[in-house]
């Protein structure tokens, strides 16, 4: 500031791009502000600096004592007892004590690899029944008869078997109007029976959502709830979605909604999830089991 005031003129011109500057009152009273600031800083900078150096002590008075302390260690460590020095015993304990660790995850892991092979040998051999040319025409044959048998009871007449002879063909692409929902239910229900009858998987329950689809007529949709009901196989659940049973007496218990945009009601929630919750502990509980 003492420089600004004596030694510049009212405009300062940059020494490098030649622009110029006002040296006027204010901001010279600018610069005196920058200056008090610039002290406060220092105090500050000075308090913590101390600070500091408190710790530094502290920390190097830890260090002197723990130095003390290896000091003693490393004496301890070199007396000896006849022929072998403390420090030996220590070290051929610890290399035991790894051997020991190694030896028995050796162990385990050529336990776990004989397991694994015999169970790969167990799988390849499931594995080439199941891929075996008789296991595949059975399947094949099982499923051409179910679908041939399901599409006549849901009056289907206008495919032939040479057109879903393939266990992969998509029946939607072979049908259209209002034969297609019904020709579509034939094929899931075939499916459904398929995989009880060759499936090893656990079988979950059917779920079956509105099969009244594009406008079918009386006669095709008593056809298709009595489908259903007559077809479902042995010794499964299925939860069926209408909007009407069509006179069908499905011989189970009806759940009515009548809230609507609503499936799960508010009222019961506490008496659902106490009803549940033991199977889900269990749920979990078995699911931590794996790593």
């Amino acid at each position: 500031m003492q420089f600004a005031l004596e030694e510049l003129p009212s405009l300062v011109s940059c020494p490098t791009c030649g622009a110029e500057y006002d040296n006027s009152f204010s901001e010279r009273f600018e610069i005196a502000l920058d200056e008090q600031k610039s002290r406060d800083l220092l105090l500050e900078i000075k308090r913590e600096a101390k600070e500091i150096d408190e710790k530094i002590e502290k920390e190097n008075s830890k260090l002197s004592a723990t130095t003390v302390e290896v000091s003693r260690i490393d004496e301890l460590l070199e007396e000896r007892k006849g022929d072998l020095k403390f420090r030996d015993i220590i070290e051929s304990s610890g290399k035991n004590q790894v051997k020991t660790i190694f030896e028995e995850r050796y162990s385990k892991l050529q336990k776990n690899i004989v397991e694994n092979q015999l169970e790969k040998v167990r799988l390849e051999k499931k594995l080439r029944g199941l891929e075996s040319k008789k296991r595949w025409d059975e399947i094949n044959t099982y499923y051409r008869t179910k679908l041939t048998s399901f599409l006549k009871k849901l009056d289907i007449y206008s495919l032939n078997e040479d057109e879903y002879k393939r266990i992969t063909t998509k029946i939607e692409s072979l049908e259209t109007g209002s034969s297609s929902p019904r020709a579509l239910i034939a094929y899931y229900f075939t499916f459904f029976h398929l995989m009880q009858q060759y499936s090893s998987c656990t079988y979950f329950p059917l779920i079956v959502d509105s099969p009244n689809q594009q406008d079918q007529d009386i006669e095709h949709i008593d056809k298709i709830m009595n489908f259903i009901h007559n077809n479902q196989p042995q010794n499964t659940q299925m939860i069926l979605g209408v909007a009407e049973t069509y006179g069908v007496d499905f011989e189970c218990k009806i759940i009515e909604l009548k809230h609507k945009y609503s499936l799960l009601q508010e009222d019961e929630y506490d008496s659902v999830y106490e009803e549940l919750k033991y199977k889900m502990d269990d749920i979990w509980g078995n699911l931590s089991l794996f790593p």
